[in-house]
């Protein structure tokens, strides 16, 4: 992390030198540290902190020819032989129809006002991660269980400078916790999976103690209620069930649609759910979905890679659906309006999914459910084999209970689920409120991305079968 004015002096330095050249471009800096703390089977291990880097060089020349490179240096040196690279790459390429226009320097600021910055995250938090880590590991030992978890904390700053003068700079920290309690391998408990997780822009915003509260009440009922499979021979055979969607299975849900369908890539390429819907009534009227990067709790994301600022935007709302976000590519390609939604790998998706959730509790849920009805806590192997029909596909896991007559009689085994996304979301017909969840992993780094997202009672979705 260098901070704002030794940020500026690198992107400003090889803005100057593009000039020079002649060119046109655009430069963007990313540094970010990542700190996790990881367990498994009960055993605290593979402590990391990974700190990453990078200084991407966008080119461009009065036709339209376009190169990039990037360096992990912030050294004068690194970023003039990045930029003979790019210049090179100019040199040799066709003319490109599509490329983003270079931005102004904007009159507003948001990231100003909204720092996403909070120190204690930034220095790691240790203390509160170890706590957790202590106070999981007390919870597992009493139910004879196994905990696998990870926590980690993280903090991103990025700079964007162009040749038409823009300069703009923001930072944010993150901080995730989740936790997986398992049953030991050979014997009775075998079947137990119980997960939750927790996210928020500062650690000790992260109330760990809820969550493994969370866990533990799923694996307890795990332990004591009977396997039940509803696809068996022994019982009546259901094609179809009511389920109540957790927010981790619906935000996990969101995330593919985020790819396949909620950008201009996809509507440009025509592989989107919502081609040539735009404006149609898709989904029930009492869904709405936005992103929307100041809603609260969220982690903030200003502008994007290409220094344009993030705009709120309405994909589906009261029903109908309303657009996707762009990046400037994705904008020209489509012919849609640029949304402030480019990221540094060119391509372009929401980071900050808001569907919209009622006042309902999981409990009003559960209580209101008259026919059999399964709660699934989480997806494993999920995929979009169809994406133009939106059809969404996975397994259950981390827990998926029977519910009759209102109430939780057993549990299930893992199941095999097809569905089309736009039936789906038209059969929602409770919704609590909203939270936070942060459904990337991380594993190779952090981005500013975050969902709120609230359970969902869906009426008659299709199984395909168990999985055992």
């Amino acid at each position: 992390m260098e901070g704002r004015e030794e940020a500026f002096e690198i992107v400003t330095c090889a803005e100057r030198l593009i000039r020079e050249k002649g060119l046109f471009g655009t430069v963007l800096w990313r540094a970010q540290k990542l700190s996790t703390l990881r367990s498994a089977r009960n055993f605290l291990h593979q402590p990391t902190v990974a700190r990453e880097q990078a200084l991407k060089i966008s080119l461009f020349d009065e036709k339209s020819r376009a190169g990039s490179a990037t360096t992990s240096s912030r050294s004068r040196e690194a970023i003039q032989e990045s930029l003979q690279e790019a210049e090179q790459l100019v040199l040799c390429v066709e003319p490109y129809p599509y490329l983003a226009e270079l931005i102004l320097q904007p009159k507003e600021f948001p990231e100003e006002h909204m720092d996403g910055w909070d120190e204690e995250t930034a220095e790691g938090g240790m203390k509160k991660r170890e706590s957790f880590f202590k106070e999981a590991k007390k919870a597992v030992d009493r139910l004879g269980l196994l905990a696998s978890a990870r926590f980690y904390t993280g903090n991103m700053e990025t700079a964007v400078a162009n040749t038409l003068g823009l300069l703009r700079y923001h930072r944010f920290t993150i901080s995730s916790c989740e936790l997986t309690m398992t049953g030991v391998p050979n014997t009775n408990l075998k079947h137990i999976s119980a997960f939750a997780a927790r996210s928020a822009k500062d650690v000790c915003s992260i109330d760990y103690n809820e969550l493994i509260q969370e866990a533990v009440e799923s694996a307890i009922l795990q332990k004591h209620l009977p396997i039940v499979d509803p696809f068996s021979k022994k019982r009546k055979r259901y094609k179809e069930l009511d389920v109540i969607l957790s927010p981790y299975a619906l935000a996990t849900w969101l995330t593919w649609l985020n790819w396949y369908a909620f950008n201009g890539n996809a509507l440009f390429n025509e592989t989107s759910v919502l081609t040539g819907k735009i404006g149609q009534l898709v989904v029930s009227q009492d869904i709405s979905i936005v992103d929307d990067w100041r809603y609260d709790h969220m982690i903030p994301a200003p502008f994007d890679a290409e220094g344009f600022t993030r705009a709120r935007v309405p994909i589906i709302e009261e029903g109908i659906a309303k657009g996707v976000v762009c990046g400037g590519v994705a904008s020209k390609w489509s012919g849609l309006p640029r949304t402030g939604h480019a990221l540094m790998n060119d391509y372009t998706w929401p980071l900050h999914l808001v569907f919209t959730g009622d006042d309902y509790t999981l409990d009003d849920l559960m209580e209101s459910c008259e026919r059999p009805t399964l709660f699934i806590t989480s997806f494993n192997y999920p995929s979009m084999p169809n994406s133009k029909e939106g059809v969404f596909t996975g397994t259950t896991r981390h827990g998926t209970f029977l519910i009759e007559e209102g109430k939780i009689c057993g549990i299930v085994p893992p199941l095999r689920f097809m569905e089309r996304t736009l039936d789906v979301f038209s059969r929602i017909y409770m919704k609590t409120e909203p939270m936070i969840v942060v459904e990337q992993d991380h594993y190779e780094g952090i981005e500013e991305s975050s969902y709120a997202v609230p359970a969902v009672k869906i009426e008659n979705f299709h199984f395909v079968g168990s999985v055992s």
